[in-house]
């Protein structure tokens, strides 16, 4: 993990404005927003990260167990990561025309030597059920603290809005 002062290099060198530096703070200070659940299916735990000094939650062992081990943990340029990070509001349009609010706790908050954001799993055919379903919403979603993660190591639901 970071310490305070590589932080702030780590902000500097990205060029973070005060707010976003502040939100990555309040994230990296937060323990878990919700423990995982089980449902039919999948199989939830926790893996002992080396990297971050503490267990980590996942709720599905192909999906974010493997993604933990393969891409997060062993991988030199994340940084930190955090499961269940505090709930984010979305806020989009429906298909019916109505502005809708709703509130989300994603996967993961990610910190990369070159990226930040939140990574969320979902099955494909799920993602594109719900895109589907909804187009408006998946297009209108915006990232309001600068910066946006879309389809970086394989496809995820990641375009969100902080409330």
């Amino acid at each position: 993990m970071l310490t305070f002062e590589e932080f702030e290099q780590w902000c500097s060198q990205l060029k973070l404005t005060q707010n976003t530096r502040s939100l990555i703070a309040q994230i990296r200070l937060s323990p878990p927003s919700r423990r995982v659940q089980g449902n039919y299916g999948n199989v939830c735990g926790n893996y002992c990260s080396q990297k971050m000094g503490h267990t980590i939650q996942f709720e599905s062992h192909r999906g974010e167990l493997a993604h933990i081990i393969d891409k997060l943990e062993h991988n030199r340029q994340v940084l930190e990561y955090y499961d269940q990070p505090p709930p984010i509001e979305l806020n989009y349009i429906s298909k019916s025309n109505r502005q809708v609010r709703t509130s989300h706790t994603p996967d993961f908050f990610v910190i990369e030597v070159n990226w930040v954001g939140w990574e969320e799993f979902k099955p494909i055919s799920e993602l594109i059920k719900k895109h589907n379903n909804n187009q408006t919403a998946t297009s209108k979603m915006k990232q309001e603290i600068g910066f946006v993660h879309l389809e970086k190591n394989m496809l995820k639901n990641t375009d969100l809005t902080i409330g």
